[in-house]
């Protein structure tokens, strides 16, 4: 799980625990920002490098693409060393997108868990960015303005992945959604009412909403608030 944010670790963490250790051997990768809620749940964790919050929050306010080719090689090297030591029979991310090239390389199956908005097969109108020039041109311009420029904005992101891939030999992919939900199964955390799609491929499924909590204490002041 990339640990930018506690949802994609949260969401792994609820995953693992509902499997029976008496039959699964689960280990749980991520940075080490979330570590302790992992151990908490009574997983075994072993660490990877995880984009920051700054980083992550920098590249998105700016309308730069998250993954750079850069960031997405040395990506692949750690998760391919990773999934060398662990030799594991599948792999399940939230987010850590090189996995769509790391696991296909080192050939153990991938199911990529996903929110259904990401899909190539969304019926839902893509949502208009946090930019700084929403604020500059009004949102029905800039609205207008993101339509005309997300199929160039999405393939200029979308080519430092397709860079990686083709150094490992792989085929490129068509499109961003791809990108962010490839894999050999792609399970959505998501309800079909709340996030429609149409022409749904037979390996894309939905699992349902993830729920899970931190077992931690409510703050000393959350009955003064309630």
């Amino acid at each position: 799980a990339e640990d930018m944010t506690l949802a994609h670790v949260g969401r792994m963490i609820e995953l693992a625990s509902s499997l029976d250790p008496r039959h699964y051997d689960v280990t749980l990768a991520c940075g080490e920002r979330f570590q302790h809620f992992v151990t908490k749940a009574g997983l075994r964790h072993t660490r990877i490098d995880s984009m920051s919050p700054t980083y992550f929050a920098e590249r998105l306010a700016k309308g730069r693409a998250v993954h750079t080719q850069q960031l997405l090689e040395r990506y692949v090297e750690d998760d391919l060393a990773l999934l060398g030591r662990e030799t594991p029979d599948l792999v399940i991310g939230d987010f850590r997108v090189s996995l769509g090239i790391s696991a296909e390389v080192a050939g153990i199956p991938y199911a990529a868990l996903a929110n259904a908005y990401w899909s190539p097969a969304s019926t839902l109108r893509f949502p208009l960015p946090d930019h700084p020039v929403v604020s500059l041109l009004g949102e029905r311009a800039a609205s207008i303005l993101a339509e005309v420029v997300r199929p160039l904005t999405f393939k200029m992101y979308l080519r430092p992945y397709n860079a990686v891939r083709r150094a490992y030999g792989l085929a490129p992919l068509s499109n961003l959604m791809e990108m962010y939900t490839h894999g050999n199964w792609t399970l959505y955390a998501d309800l079909p009412r709340l996030a429609p799609t149409r022409n749904l491929a037979a390996h894309h499924q939905y699992l349902g909403p993830v729920l899970w909590e931190p077992d931690v204490a409510l703050p000393e002041w959350w009955h003064e608030i309630i």
